[in-house]
């Protein structure tokens, strides 16, 4: 058994083991004979990009200025997650900088700064250990002054929330506002908390009022959290791990 892989078990359809090898052919077929690298290219060179070093990282950046024709036009720095870079914002960022070519009536545009987290897209990797969210937060804080914006507002999902996050807790002065598509609710935030949902979980009818609550199951949820997560707790305490496993896939291709 020791040589048999879960691919050869019987009832390896499903995803129980982690990502399935058959559905990963199907995409590795379309990256090798159907994506289209060049016509996403050019998606993604219709904006203005740059890069520019900041505490010794070449970071890349989209800077899209606003329309002519509005009276306001509002800095915006937008930052993406994980598995994403900023080619996810390639929709949005033509009908924010002009909103009445979009059929959207309106005498406010934004003029946009989207850049790539250090480590992502066109971005440098950090040179040192331990950079996070708290650094990459007082990166781009750097990136919009460098750029002469002393006030801005924010947008982000997924990680991009987390360093959005940070970013208005640690500068609240130079933020005009928060905008995040992605609000992430600890439970047992306090003691109380932590019981009722316990509680919630076993006898959800004596702790909620609403029906609306009865199927709550926080003990559910945080059984899938643990078993669903693997991915996430090897890349974040052992990325070289799963660095070198991507490596030596595409060495095998």
């Amino acid at each position: 058994m020791a040589r048999v892989s879960h691919t050869q078990l019987e009832d390896s359809d499903n995803f129980w083991y982690g990502f399935n090898s058959n559905e990963l052919e199907v995409f590795r077929k379309y990256w090798v004979d159907s994506y289209s690298w060049k016509k996403h290219e050019a998606i993604i060179n219709q904006f203005k990009q740059f890069k520019t070093e900041i505490e010794g990282i070449k970071v890349h950046f989209i800077h899209e200025p606003a329309a002519s024709g509005y009276s306001k036009v509002l800095p915006l720095l937008m930052v993406h997650g994980w598995p994403g870079n900023v080619f996810e914002f390639y929709k949005i960022i033509p009908m924010l900088t002009d909103p009445r070519k979009h059929g959207i009536e309106s005498d406010i545009a934004f003029e946009v700064v989207a850049p790539s987290i250090p480590g992502y897209g066109w971005s440098d990797q950090p040179k040192k250990t331990g950079f996070g969210q708290v650094a990459c937060a007082r990166i781009f804080r750097k990136l919009m002054e460098r750029l002469g914006f002393k006030r801005f507002y924010l947008q982000g999902g997924d990680w991009g929330a987390v360093i959005n996050t940070h970013l208005a807790r640690l500068y609240p002065d130079q933020v005009f506002g928060i905008h995040l598509n992605m609000l992430p609710l600890l439970p047992g935030a306090s003691t109380k908390a932590f019981v009722l949902d316990i509680l919630g979980s076993l006898f959800p009818k004596y702790v909620f009022s609403s029906s609306v609550h009865h199927d709550h199951n926080m003990l559910a949820k945080m059984f899938t959290m643990v078993v669903e997560s693997g991915y996430m707790h090897l890349q974040a305490t052992k990325p070289d791990t799963f660095d070198n496993l991507v490596k030596n896939w595409k060495e095998q291709q």
